[in-house]
């Protein structure tokens, strides 16, 4: 977990330190809003399948190419009602003709609930991804998404038995971004 946490942290030192043209400027705020595919990975995938996840995201451009993040998302799964406020940055790589490549890290606080078990779970994980926006016109991009989280898992026993709460997950989305400002 360790050389993972640091081989991103290296890429996005590294991708930062690099200069491109971009379509942001700092200071710029953005709101999105995300739907797509989420599967969760492990025991709680065994019962939960999987689902379409709906969120709502802000950013923070801190220059041309690095923002901050941060969004709330929901999925109700056959027997798992699954959350997560994740909180992180996102690296652009720069202007490519109206599509704007980029990658994201962070962490995410995860909170799942077994219906069929009436028992809930929280943990905290670390993820990392990438997307593509597409500019449909100043103030809006539109793009696909692929996200996995690598959870601390929590555990829970009961009846004797343990089970795992929370888990690895996966996302696949579709986000559509509105640009505040830059008139």
């Amino acid at each position: 977990m360790k050389r993972f946490i640091a081989s991103a942290l290296t890429a996005l030192a590294v991708l930062s330190s690099s200069h491109s043209a971009s379509a942001y400027t700092a200071g710029q705020f953005r709101l999105s809003g995300v739907l797509g595919q989420v599967g969760l990975l492990g025991d709680p995938g065994d019962d939960g399948a999987n689902a379409i996840g709906l969120g709502l995201g802000a950013a923070y451009q801190l220059d041309e190419n690095l923002a901050f993040d941060i969004r709330f998302m929901g999925s109700s799964h056959s027997n798992i009602a699954h959350r997560d406020l994740s909180v992180g940055a996102e690296y652009y790589f720069g202007d490519y003709t109206n599509a704007y490549p980029h990658i994201q890290v962070g962490m995410s606080f995860l909170s799942n609930e077994l219906k069929a078990q009436n028992v809930s779970g929280d943990a905290v994980g670390i993820y990392v991804g990438g997307g593509l926006a597409f500019e449909l016109s100043r103030k809006f991009q539109i793009g696909p998404e692929l996200r996995f989280v690598k959870a601390f898992e929590a555990n829970r026993t009961i009846n004797g038995t343990g089970i795992t709460t929370v888990a690895d997950n996966y996302s696949l989305l579709l986000r559509l971004q509105y640009v505040l400002g830059d008139d």
